[in-house]
């Protein structure tokens, strides 16, 4: 009987976790409360003289499906998050000046482990100004992020080489009608040694992108109307790039000797591509000498009535 519970109980936390309502890193709780297992063992001893491995499962399962729902509604004590997974706070963090509309600011500071060599990183951000750069080495993401009520919600794993961090804000940050007119403003930076598979996903906003001593794998940017600057660099290997916007005004800033194969959706406004030496064919822009370049980004632009800018440099 034990056993049947546990099996049923280990199954429904499955199809939570791989249907995404659960977070993955929920099962690094029983790091932090594997102790609870001895005392479900005493009791059985106390009361049946012998202990019964199918309800130590179900007092596991039922630790990592309690801790995960509390953890996906963000409000998991801070003692029980796992020390490989904490996000170090050195917060709270005093503005220079008093902020409207109740505002405060989170600061965050989130190591990485040595094996890691690539990460996930995906950005929520509902609406302001959002300025990202490199970091320093050991440390996946460090940055200031304003919010109203709740703080904003950050989770992160690891294992192996891979690491996974999301950033995103708590539901009603934009009651106050003073934020919803001001927006809120998050500065984040990131590891230059990891390679990122980057994904940003904000509302109306203005962003400032400097990846350009970062090292880029895939970029996802998503973004309402606003004004955009993005600045990739010469990594030495391909990256792709895509990005969706409304109406917006949109800088890409690439170096000159990397080369660029640009695809487009959608109903430019305007763009300079054949100014900056592209060649068209269709949708598709591309440098001369694209396939031989150490750098290459293929990017795809699906926007809405914008105007696209992209310049050149020889340098940063």
């Amino acid at each position: 009987m034990a056993w049947g519970a546990g099996l049923i109980v280990l199954g429904v936390i499955l199809l939570l976790f791989t249907t995404g309502v659960l977070p993955w890193s929920a099962w690094a709780l029983l790091g932090t409360l594997w102790p609870v297992l001895l005392v479900i063992a005493g009791a059985e001893l106390l009361i049946r003289r012998r202990v019964s491995l199918g309800w130590l499962l179900v007092g596991a399962c039922l630790i990592v499906l309690v801790g995960g729902a509390l953890q996906a509604a963000g409000v998991l004590p801070g003692w029980l998050v796992p020390l490989r997974g904490r996000v170090i706070e050195y917060g709270p963090v005093t503005p220079p000046r008093p902020l409207p509309g109740g505002i405060e600011v989170y600061g965050l500071q989130q190591p990485v482990g040595p094996a890691v060599r690539e990460a996930e990183v995906t950005v929520r951000f509902g609406g302001g100004t959002l300025r990202m750069g490199p970091g320093e080495a050991g440390v996946l993401a460090r940055g200031t992020l304003e919010y109203v009520g709740e703080q904003p919600r950050v989770d992160y794993r690891e294992g192996g080489s891979r690491a996974h961090l999301e950033i995103s804000p708590a539901p009603g940050s934009w009651t106050d009608p003073g934020v919803v007119r001001r927006g809120l403003y998050w500065e984040l930076y990131l590891s230059p040694q990891v390679v990122l598979d980057l994904r940003v996903d904000a509302g109306a906003c203005k962003a400032e992108l400097d990846l350009s001593a970062l090292k880029i794998d895939r970029l996802a940017l998503k973004a309402g109307a606003g004004d955009v600057t993005l600045k990739l660099g010469s990594q030495g290997f391909p990256g792709w790039v895509t990005v969706g916007t409304g109406a917006s005004q949109v800088t890409i800033s690439v170096p000159r000797d990397a080369g660029l194969r640009i695809t487009v959706e959608g109903a430019l406004a305007s763009h300079n591509f054949e100014e900056a030496g592209l060649t068209r064919s269709g949708r598709v822009w591309e440098t001369p000498g694209y396939a031989a370049a150490a750098t290459r980004y293929e990017i795809d632009i699906d926007a809405g009535v914008s105007h696209i800018r992209l310049e050149r440099p020889s340098e940063f």
